[in-house]
């Protein structure tokens, strides 16, 4: 669900020889470049809540940071299973 909020407040719709066409930006990429993005979305004119974007990334972050300590940790705990029988 974060991850569909994140590709929402990222996607910016820009200008091809008059069509509009959708580009997505990589997450990784707004993340380092945060202010450039921000700044050239103002140039163009979009409103792309970057500030939410960063919010939602590090809420990810947390996320997936917990998800690998609970696999950790049953891992851990299967092993000890397999060890008392």
């Amino acid at each position: 669900m974060i991850l569909s909020f994140i590709r929402l407040y990222i996607t910016c719709s820009i200008h091809f020889n008059s069509a509009n066409s959708q580009i997505m930006l990589d997450r990784k990429f707004v993340v380092e470049n945060a202010a450039a993005v921000k700044q050239n979305c103002i140039n163009r004119n979009l409103s792309v809540n970057i500030d939410k974007m960063m919010e939602l990334e590090t809420a990810r972050r947390v996320k997936a940071q917990r998800v690998q300590d609970l696999n950790t940790e049953a891992n851990a705990k299967s092993k000890l299973i397999g060890k008392a029988k």
